[in-house]
């Protein structure tokens, strides 16, 4: 009886390390999501503010009529 209990917490200690690795892995991949996530926001901020930059100064001044 012995050996099957030994077989047993062998087989859930090893499915605690797949476990682990999967949810490791799992971390990791949120992670570089969020990095992709904040880059994509500091470029649009980044847009944005050129935007609003151009809007500020408004339109170009006329040009006289040719005479």
């Amino acid at each position: 009886m012995k050996i099957w209990f030994t077989a047993r917490n062998a087989r859930r200690d090893e499915l605690g390390r797949e476990e682990a690795e999967r949810l490791t892995e799992a971390g990791e991949s949120l992670q570089d999501q969020m990095q992709l996530l904040r880059e994509e926001q500091a470029e649009m901020h980044e847009r944005i503010d050129f935007a609003e930059r151009l809007l500020t100064k408004g339109p170009p001044p006329a040009e006289p009529p040719a005479r």
